[in-house]
């Protein structure tokens, strides 16, 4: 029966007042217990992974993020941790907890894939990183990690394949250096983007590159820059993998704010799916069945000789015609 309106963490209507308290603390994450996957259906531990199916767990290593990138939430949730004084929201987990947790999954679950859960993997000390190497060299279980252009160095990612890597993802994001710098707050050059990828190469394995398109103040010209970027880099590496997302402002990141200020958000705008083929912004109908379109057309201009690209934007089309020659020319990625 104790009254509840200034517990922090809470807002609380209490006779027709509201009580909007501050965020609680942010709690060490290094005293948290080990997830408990054990409620969950035994089905979905299984994931796919370069044509296979394996029983994968999940191992967090850190929450939030280094970087400050626009389109993400993360840079605006480590400022209002700050101004409430909640403390730092980008966390990491201490390297000896980590091979705790690896260790109880496996008592637990008996998986035969790891995915690292942390935004940046090798945004990490060189100290925890051999620690890392030498503790995970016992287990050996097949692991996949996300890490950025700029944190690669041929013996970091030797050492990770000697003690299980078997797959990276990394981020793309858009080609163009001028943009991505200015507009998402992605400063890696181009150049360190084919210097990773050689060393990818050169160690022998493969990586999937994420990317966007319908991002305010792009158009097909900078759409492009984003191909032609992943094509080169696709033309060193041919075991990249290449993914396409269609831009979706989330709310609180400063591109969102960007959209908001521009008009380009609907009014009644709110998140469904961040898989979207179709952008959700306020652009003109013809543009947004373009970028429709280029998403679906996107590992075809990547992957294919540019002699095809005049029947590569018919296939961008959604009429009879664009079908099949999508059709047909997909058979040739086979």
């Amino acid at each position: 029966n104790k009254d509840i309106c200034d517990i922090e963490g809470l807002w609380v209507k209490k006779q027709n007042k509201i009580y909007k308290n501050n965020p609680g603390r942010l709690p060490d994450i290094n005293g948290l217990p080990h997830l408990d996957f054990s409620v969950f259906d035994n089905a979905l531990f299984y994931k796919p992974m370069q044509g296979k199916l394996y029983k994968m767990v999940n191992i967090e290593t850190s929450r939030g993020c280094p970087y400050n990138c626009t389109y993400c939430s993360s840079s605006k949730l480590k400022e209002l941790a700050r101004v409430h004084g909640c403390g730092s929201y980008y966390r990491n987990v201490n390297m000896e907890k980590i091979i705790e947790q690896i260790h109880y999954q496996i008592d637990k679950h008996a998986p035969e894939f790891i995915f690292f859960v942390t935004e940046t993997f090798l945004a990490m000390s060189d100290e925890d990183f051999n620690l890392f190497i030498k503790e995970y060299a016992k287990i050996k279980i097949l692991f996949w990690i996300q890490t950025r252009f700029e944190t690669i160095t041929e013996a970091r990612i030797r050492a990770l394949q000697e003690v299980g890597m078997f797959w990276l993802t990394l981020g793309v994001e858009q080609g163009n250096e001028k943009f991505r710098k200015d507009i998402l707050n992605r400063s890696y050059s181009n150049k360190a983007a084919v210097q990773g990828v050689s060393i990818l190469v050169k160690c022998g394995i493969g990586a999937s590159l994420n990317n966007m398109i319908g991002l305010p103040f792009e158009n097909r010209e900078l759409i492009f820059d984003t191909i032609k970027l992943n094509k080169k880099l696709f033309e060193i590496n041919d075991k990249l993998e290449f993914n396409v997302f269609m831009y979706v402002p989330y709310r609180g990141s400063e591109l969102y704010d960007l959209c908001q200020k521009n008009g380009l958000l609907p009014k009644d705008y709110s998140i469904v799916s961040s898989l979207n083929d179709e952008s959700v912004l306020n652009f003109p109908k013809e543009y947004k069945e373009e970028l429709t379109g280029l998403m679906k057309t996107f590992n075809l201009y990547i992957k294919l000789p540019e002699k095809y690209y005049p029947q590569i934007k018919i296939a961008e089309r959604s009429d009879k015609e664009g079908r099949a020659m999508f059709e047909q020319l997909s058979q040739l990625l086979k």
